[in-house]
């Protein structure tokens, strides 16, 4: 609650996309639950992966097969964001944020990092 009274209400769009090995363990939807809490709205990822599955996407034999399975996810992200001119995405996986920011232009946070934005 104290949290609430001190952080900075944002006006951009938000979108997240958590990391496939989080959803797999069942611990995909904390993130998003904590910004709803402190009154925060994001759009949310439908995709399960980003297609670089931590290394496997820095792989020759698999560059495509990641690219493309990150294209259903890119694609997700610019209709979630079209229209919005001040739009932040968020990933937990290192990987995630490579494959999306490879995909799109623009930042793509932690939502440690983004967080830490909105108390400033």
């Amino acid at each position: 609650e104290s949290l609430k009274k001190i952080i900075r209400h944002p006006s951009e769009k938000i979108f997240y996309h958590g990391h496939c090995q989080m959803k797999s363990i069942g611990i995909g939807n904390e993130t998003p639950e904590f910004f709803n809490r402190l009154g925060i709205a994001i759009d949310t990822s439908s995709v399960e992966c980003c297609g670089m599955a931590g290394s496997f996407g820095y792989k020759k034999q698999y560059y495509e097969l990641s690219k493309n399975i990150g294209r259903e996810l890119a694609r997700q992200i610019q209709v979630s964001l079209a229209g919005h001119k001040d739009a932040v995405i968020m990933a937990s996986g290192t990987s995630c944020r490579e494959q999306i920011h490879d995909e799109l232009t623009g930042n793509v946070y932690h939502p440690i990092e983004y967080l830490d934005s909105l108390l400033k």
